[in-house]
Order: C-alpha cells, then sequence, then structure tokens
C-alpha cells in the first residue's frame, strides 16, 4: 500500500508486517522505475536527466542504495 503525506513524501506499507517507509520524490521516483525492465544505471541515468544533482555526486551508487534498501524491505526484488 501507498499513501501522500502533505509535504510530497510517500509512505510505503512494508509486506508482512506493520512498519512503512518515508520516500521522498527522488526514493519514490526510483520506485516507479523498478519495474523490472529497467537496470539500476538506467533509473540513474534518468534521474541525472531530470532531477538537479550536483555534479560530483555518484547517482549510481545513491541509486543502487534506495533500491538496496526497498529490497531488503520487501518492496521490490532486487534489480542489478
Amino acid at each position: 500500500m501507498r499513501g501522500e503525506l502533505p509535504d510530497g513524501e510517500v509512505v510505503v506499507s512494508i509486506p508482512g508486517g506493520d512498519t512503512a517507509l518515508i520516500l521522498n520524490s527522488v526514493a519514490d521516483a526510483v520506485l516507479e522505475l523498478c519495474d523490472g525492465s529497467r537496470s539500476v544505471e538506467e533509473i540513474a541515468q534518468f534521474v541525472r536527466e531530470t532531477v538537479d544533482v550536483p555534479a560530483e555526486a555518484d547517482v549510481v551508487r545513491d541509486i543502487a542504495a534506495v533500491v538496496d534498501q526497498l529490497a531488503r524491505a520487501g518492496v521490490i526484488e532486487h534489480i542489478t
């Protein structure tokens, strides 16, 4: 289950439990892009193209960390 908070953050229920994740807009976009058709690198490229990120940011590493957290929580299956 997914719900939106007043400040634009999104709450995602974790399957099988009474806990949830609160995602910022970038993490929510990453979740939406984790549909099984994209790699972490493709998602990172999308984020680079659509979000103002510092030039020195390691977007692939950051997206991989979000994907890993979502997978460990059971929200998605892990992707590469």
